[in-house]
């Protein structure tokens, strides 16, 4: 399993169910803010593209995010600023339940940046929270994701295609 992820709940504008965000009408969003360090501005970079392009199993233009809260990014200065984009700062567990009273959830995990020098590498990957209901057996095999680099050239990163990406 990755480490230190970053958990992200994204539902693309055609599918979102009413539910989940009815589910978070109580839950105050994370505004986005500037970029703090180095890994912020990495993991903004990342987030973007995918949230603009999509990735493995993750449609672009998704317009509902959560992060948990414990993962590689901890503030919301690892955001980007992407137009009509809510983002919610929840613990795995809160994803769970979300998921329990709402309905299945694709989300992204995002490991903290590979930094050497003036490149980097960032893993993003989907994964799935299912609602845990009464006679429902599942066996999961799915998810997968694609490793992203960045180069700094003259005091500013940039994000290239990815690199690698697996599908299971």
């Amino acid at each position: 399993m990755v480490k230190a992820a970053l958990i992200l709940l994204c539902l693309a504008v055609s599918g979102c169910a009413p539910t989940h965000s009815e589910a978070l009408r109580d839950v105050r969003p994370a505004i986005p803010i500037d970029p703090q360090t180095t890994q912020d501005t990495l993991h903004s970079l990342v987030l973007e593209r995918a949230l603009r392009q999509g990735t493995v199993d993750f449609p672009a233009g998704a317009r509902l995010v959560i992060l948990q809260r414990d993962s590689s990014i901890s503030s919301p200065a690892g955001l980007p600023h992407v137009d009509a984009v809510t983002y919610y700062l929840l613990s795995h567990a809160e994803i769970q339940r979300l998921a329990d009273r709402s309905g299945d959830i694709i989300y992204l995990q995002v490991t903290s940046p590979r930094i050497q020098g003036d490149s980097a590498k960032v893993w993003l990957g989907t994964s799935f929270a299912l609602q845990r209901r009464p006679g429902r057996s599942v066996v999961l095999l799915a998810g997968g994701g694609c490793s992203w680099s960045l180069k700094r050239e003259a005091g500013k990163w940039h994000l290239f295609d990815p690199t690698l990406c697996l599908v299971s």
